[in-house]
């Protein structure tokens, strides 16, 4: 508790210069975890869904990719956006093939790593460099660049982050104390957000001082509209940054009760034992947060498998993870059990096809995700779909670009 006044302190302190008396901030929320142990169950999607609707991408030599991960696909005003290597393939909403932006060097508007963000609307392209922020339009044509080299003397960032038009959230790449940085438009350090140094402490205790080794205790941000969301795997907290520097919004905390980390006393590296922790990305829509956590040995029935590249053949493996999501308006948390071998998150129940789980959530509320050819095929051929799934199925060869399963969310 004391973790979490320091920092609503230390935003707040940051922000009082910008904000009236009568901004008026949320409390942060606690979203009970430990009371849905053991209970997971299979979640159809229509329970926080309108409709579901399927969208082949336009497969040509300059549009074929593989996949994409959450941070790799976004959709904002009615363009597709995916990350391929160092180049940024655009896709109008009905998958035709746009363009491909690429602006790879070490010139004036040019990267030489590939970070992106679309704010609301999609008509600017944010992307974050190892040292500066581009921003471009939607056409792909260079707008303005910041370098952040002067930053603290510090040459290389691990994260860079545009909130509103005045305010910056950096993550050092040699960051000796976990901290996130916040500087305004005049590079000028406005404050720093940070685990409790008791988690850092552990975390360099554990590692041995080796570097590299404490990456996962790096603060890890998603956007949600205009708004930055900052998590850290082992710790408990959500801290939320306004647009336009309006302050903190909403704060979460997971409550894990005996099963949450205790830094000195649990190795966070573990993934057996009685210890829940916050495993990948957060997604979050105007109503719901979707989640995964590592439950160790708490897992009801850990989630199966298959290897990259081998869905559907005999060879599979397990882990123990659980999907989870956060009703907003009811205050309801809900672990989720897989609907089938090889796939997790909803059960997909308006057409029959395979689950789907957000790799991204756009500004005007679609959950966004990717299906494999090979694996909706195979879906296809095994399971009860509908005509029109199946029809779509039948047009596509094991050589075309994944689907995007784009959802309407409640």
């Amino acid at each position: 508790m004391d973790y979490i006044r320091g920092v609503i302190f230390l935003i707040l302190l940051l922000f009082t210069s910008s904000c009236s008396k009568t901004d008026r901030k949320e409390p942060f929320r606690v979203i009970d975890v430990v009371g849905s142990v053991g209970s997971e169950k299979i979640i159809n999607l229509s329970e926080i869904a309108e409709f579901v609707e399927y969208i082949p991408l336009e497969t040509t030599l300059n549009s074929l990719f593989l996949g994409a991960g959450n941070g790799g696909i976004f959709y904002e005003g009615n363009n597709i956006f995916v990350k391929n290597k160092l180049e940024l393939l655009v896709f109008d909403n009905k998958g035709k093939f746009i363009r491909k932006i690429s602006r790879v060097g070490r010139g004036p508007g040019e990267y030489l790593s590939l970070g992106v963000h679309i704010p609301s609307g999609g008509n600017v392209i944010y992307i974050h460099n190892i040292d500066k922020h581009l921003e471009y339009d939607r056409e792909g044509n260079f707008i303005s660049e910041r370098s952040f080299r002067d930053v603290g003397n510090i040459q290389a960032f691990t994260a860079i982050n545009k909130i509103g038009e005045n305010l910056y959230a950096i993550e050092p790449f040699d960051c000796k104390d976990n901290a996130v940085i916040l500087v305004d438009s005049s590079l000028v350090t406005v404050g720093r957000v940070t685990m409790p140094s008791n988690f850092i402490n552990n975390s360099k205790t554990l590692s041995n001082g080796m570097p590299g080794s404490v990456a996962q205790w790096r603060g890890t941000f998603y956007n949600y509209n205009d708004s930055l969301r900052i998590t850290w795997f082992y710790d408990d907290y959500v801290v939320s940054i306004g647009n336009n520097s309006t302050g903190p919004d909403t704060l979460y905390r997971f409550e894990y009760g005996p099963y949450r980390l205790s830094p000195g006393k649990d190795d966070p590296r573990r993934i057996t034992g009685d210890l829940i922790r916050l495993h990948s990305y957060i997604n979050e829509s105007r109503r719901f947060l979707f989640m995964q956590f590592q439950m160790g040995s708490l897992a009801k029935n850990p989630r199966v498998m298959y290897p990259v590249g081998k869905y559907g053949q005999d060879r599979t493996f397990s882990v123990n993870i659980n999907s989870a999501y956060y009703d907003k308006s009811t205050g309801s948390f809900v672990f989720m059990e897989q609907p089938r071998v090889g796939q997790f998150g909803f059960n997909e129940d308006f057409h029959g096809g395979p689950a789907v789980w957000p790799l991204y959530i756009s500004s005007d509320n679609y959950m966004i995700s990717l299906v494999n050819i090979t694996e909706l095929r195979h879906h296809v051929a095994e399971n009860k779909v509908s005509e029109e799934l199946r029809a779509l199925a039948a047009t596509l060869s094991d050589q075309d670009n994944p689907v995007v399963i784009k959802v309407k969310l409640k």
